[in-house]
C-alpha cells in the first residue's frame, strides 16, 4: 500500500504531471501572465524612462537632485510610502490571519468590515474621513476632552503626516 504522502506522476492531475527530466507541464502556465507583465506594464515603463532621459536631455535629473525643495519631496515621498506599507502590512497579516482563523458570527462581521468600503463611494468615504479628522471632528473632541484642552493647534489631527498615513493606509486596503 503507497504512503499518503507518496506523490506519483499517476496520482497527479495531468496538468501538473512531472515529465522524466523532472519539470512540470505547469511551468508553461505562467507565460501567458508573463506576456502581458510585458506588454502592458514593462513596455510603458521603459518608454517612459527613455523619454525622461531623452525628450529634452538628462539635465533635468541633475536639476532635480540638486534642489533641496525636490530632495526633500522626494524623500517625503518615499518615507509615507514605506510608512504606509509597513503599517499595512502590520495592520493586515494579523487581521488576515484573524479572519481565516474565525468561523461563525466572527467571521461574518469581520468579513463585513472587509467589504463594507466598497459598498459606499468615494464621495461618501472622503466625507466621513472629514468629518472625523477636521479640527471639530469627533477624534480631535475627543483628544481635547481626554488631554482637558492642553493640546495646542500642532498636537491638533487635521493636516498632519499621521493623519496622511492614518488616510494612506485606509485607502490602500480599499
Amino acid at each position: 500500500m503507497a504512503n499518503a504522502h507518496d506523490n506519483t506522476s499517476e496520482e497527479l492531475p495531468a496538468i501538473v504531471r512531472i515529465s522524466s527530466d523532472g519539470s512540470t507541464s505547469a511551468q508553461w502556465l505562467v507565460v501567458p501572465a508573463l506576456l502581458v507583465l510585458g506588454v502592458f506594464f514593462l513596455y510603458p515603463l521603459g518608454v517612459m524612462v527613455f523619454r525622461s532621459l531623452a525628450d529634452p536631455s538628462p539635465a533635468n535629473y541633475a536639476r532635480f537632485f540638486e534642489s533641496a525643495v525636490y530632495l526633500r519631496s522626494l524623500l517625503t515621498t518615499i518615507w509615507m510610502s514605506a510608512a504606509v506599507t509597513a503599517s499595512c502590512l502590520i495592520l493586515g497579516y494579523p487581521f488576515a490571519y484573524a479572519l481565516h482563523r474565525a468561523q461563525g458570527l466572527v467571521r461574518t462581521v469581520l468579513w463585513i468590515a472587509v467589504l463594507m468600503p466598497f459598498w459606499s463611494s468615494l464621495l461618501v468615504r472622503t466625507y466621513a474621513w472629514t468629518v472625523l479628522l477636521r479640527d471639530t471632528g469627533i477624534i480631535n473632541t475627543f483628544l481635547l476632552r481626554a488631554a482637558y484642552g492642553t493640546m495646542t493647534a500642532k498636537e491638533r489631527v487635521s493636516f498632519t503626516r499621521r493623519t496622511s498615513l492614518a488616510i494612506s493606509c485606509r485607502r490602500m486596503s480599499q
